[in-house]
């Protein structure tokens, strides 16, 4: 599917007047990108929502004049990509300011808005169901809570009792996100699971985004910038540094004769084996790195 992205991106700045040699390297960094040939083969959502989150554009930009119907195909795709991974949602909003800005018209802007936002709607009555709150996921107020850990003072906070547990601790990890698994957060030594405090989690973060947005806005901006630096960045750091290249061999599984390899070993492939490299493949992957 990462392939198939890839030339995708290639076949529609063809259709949009680049030269053929042009598109083709476009094509080259997600081609010979050792970080997307890893996850060509890992068990993640990933490659799903880089090929959503490109056919989206794709389909609006396909033709000079954006059709109602590729509209509405453009804001179910983005949907698409939402039920996935819930960060995408922000993108059907710059769908939609693309399209009032190339003044595409009423019907198709209600088009992409309704096509994008009545599959999320739906999904939300169900989640709402079975968990008794509408929502998309039951983690956003813990996910809130961790970006907060990264700047949060709760000398400006002042949070009322019941929500002072949640205040930094000492525990000190690299990036947001891990706040959520580390076991010394403060979070995590409430009672329970930690996403059974999902409501106090974002009454919390809530509280330290508007006392302190300067420091919220600058850690957001400083997070999202990693997405363009030119060579990968390991974040957080216990991922390893990545020298950008494709590594060569065979690797035994991880955790082996652990239960959760029992049960795939049983319940999919009693001849799971580790990663391994194939040749000749591997040295020409091995041979592409970042400049």
């Amino acid at each position: 599917m990462q392939h198939a992205m890839g030339l995708g991106v290639g076949v529609l700045l063809r259709r949009r007047s680049l030269p053929g040699w042009g598109a083709l390297l476009t094509t080259v960094p997600v081609l010979f990108d050792p970080m997307f040939v890893w996850q060509e083969h890992s068990v993640l959502s990933d490659l799903q929502v880089y090929f959503l989150l490109v056919a989206a554009p794709t389909v609006l930009m396909w033709r000079d004049r954006v059709s109602t119907r590729a509209a509405a195909a453009a804001g179910l795709l983005i949907a698409l990509a939402t039920l996935t991974r819930t960060a995408a949602l922000p993108l059907l909003g710059l769908a939609v300011l693309f399209l009032l800005l190339r003044r595409a018209g009423r019907r198709r802007i209600v088009a992409i808005a309704a096509a994008g936002t009545l599959p999320l709607g739906a999904y939300a009555v169900w989640y709402h169901q079975h968990h008794g709150v509408f929502a998309l996921s039951g983690a956003d107020g813990v996910s809130l809570w961790a970006r907060t850990m990264m700047f949060a003072d709760c000398s400006v906070i002042k949070p009322p009792p019941e929500l002072a547990g949640l205040c930094p601790n000492g525990t000190v990890v690299d990036a947001a996100s891990e706040y959520v698994w580390a076991p010394g957060a403060s979070l995590n030594r409430l009672p329970g699971s930690a996403f059974a405090h999902n409501a106090q989690a974002r009454d919390f973060a809530e509280r330290a985004v508007l006392a302190q947005p300067l420091d919220y806005l600058r850690d957001v901006v400083k997070d999202t910038s990693l997405a363009s630096t030119w060579e990968p960045v390991a974040h957080p750091r216990r991922v390893g540094t990545p020298d950008g290249s494709f590594a060569r061999g065979s690797w035994p599984v991880p955790m082996e004769g652990q239960s959760l390899v029992v049960k795939a070993r049983t319940g999919y492939d009693p001849d799971i084996r580790g990663p391994a490299s194939v040749e000749p493949f591997g040295t020409v992957l091995a041979a592409y790195r970042y400049p």
